[in-house]
């Protein structure tokens, strides 16, 4: 099953395929059919398709009665609104072209990267010249002590 596959798709593409098997004079029971639709099915059903498998008797289980229980938790997903991993890395891809929030911490603001300040909209403001800055560690310029690389180990 496709991630985008819809749950009555793939029963009607199962049903398709065993009507075929049947055509050819192979007998196929319905519990054999239950349990191969439950294999295959996307990975975002695995915990129904477990929950049915350890619940229910498959034997017993028409096909139709497995795609109403899937049909349900489609529906129970949809509602949540959770993402697919395609959509999910779609939207971190469009995530990564944005300023982030930076490390925070008192005084630093909402950082958009080296020496850029954002507001609280994110729009950037002016740079920073981060030159004339002293660090208090190394007593070189450039960076902020908490940028330093240099470790300053003092006695106690």
């Amino acid at each position: 099953m496709e991630e985008v596959e819809s749950i009555d798709d793939l029963a009607a593409r199962v049903m398709a395929l065993v009507a075929d098997v049947r055509a050819h004079g192979v007998e196929v029971e319905e519990g054999y059919t239950v349990e191969k639709l439950l294999r295959a099915v996307s990975p975002k059903f695995d915990q129904i398709a477990c929950a049915i498998e350890v619940l229910c008797d498959l034997k017993s289980m028409t096909v139709e009665d497995l795609v109403d229980r899937l049909k349900a938790y489609e529906i129970r997903l949809q509602d949540q609104g959770l993402m697919t991993q395609a959509e999910w890395e779609a939207e971190m891809k469009k995530r990564d072209g944005e300023a982030g929030r930076g490390r925070g911490g008192r005084g630093k603001g909402i950082g958009c990267g080296d020496g850029e300040r954002c507001n609280v909209f994110g729009k950037k403001g002016r740079k920073f010249d981060k030159s004339k800055v002293r660090c208090y560690n190394c007593q070189d310029y450039g960076h902020f002590a908490s940028e330093c690389r240099k470790v300053l180990y003092k006695s106690v």
